[in-house]
């Protein structure tokens, strides 16, 4: 392949908006081969990809969860639509939901997110310890039970708002950033 082709590639693969199909790819290069479009579309994306922690987060980490997915009536890809396995899974509230994590470093902005299996203490203490330095950082949250042990344990401070109780900030304490990021 030319190098002229793989620059242009890398311009439509970049400066999409909503990026770039591989038949689009194939099309604006004149490539015979859609295969040939696919592998030049993932070997760009996998160059673009951004570089993994260089070190554990620390300062501030406000931690919070939420739970991705629709209605199970509304999955109607493989039988998961009226009728199918969708609709009869077990449990009920947000069984059929997917729990994700969020930590922000309030001091760099930075985001790491975690989809998690539960929501429960172990499970995100051990999702947190890959990317966090916890005897070098505060943790924010808000009243979970989840996050008391190991924010009494682990981190420097813990410090929660209950949005229970309509509390969504007091003075520096809050989980506005990941809840944002949501």
């Amino acid at each position: 392949m030319p190098v002229s082709k793989w620059l242009l590639a890398l311009y439509l693969v970049s400066a999409g908006k909503n990026g770039v199909s591989a038949l689009e790819l194939q099309r604006h290069l004149g490539l015979g081969s859609y295969q040939t479009a696919w592998f030049i579309g993932h070997r760009l994306r996998e160059a673009m990809k951004r570089e993994p922690l260089a070190s554990l987060m620390s300062g501030t980490i406000v931690a919070d969860e939420t739970f991705i997915g629709g209605a199970p009536k509304n999955k109607h890809r493989q039988g998961q639509g009226k009728g199918g396995y969708g609709n009869r899974r077990p449990g009920g509230g947000t069984a059929h939901l997917q729990p994700l994590l969020a930590l922000v470093n309030r001091e760099t902005g930075e985001v790491y997110t975690k989809v998690v299996t539960d929501v429960t203490g172990p499970t995100l203490r051990k999702a947190m310890e890959t990317v966090v330095d916890f005897g070098e950082s505060h943790l924010m949250t808000d009243a979970g039970k989840q996050y008391r042990p190991m924010g009494e344990q682990d981190f420097i401070s813990h410090e929660w708002v209950n949005h229970g109780n309509w509390e969504y900030v007091r003075g520096h304490v809050t989980t506005n950033q990941a809840e944002s990021f949501f």
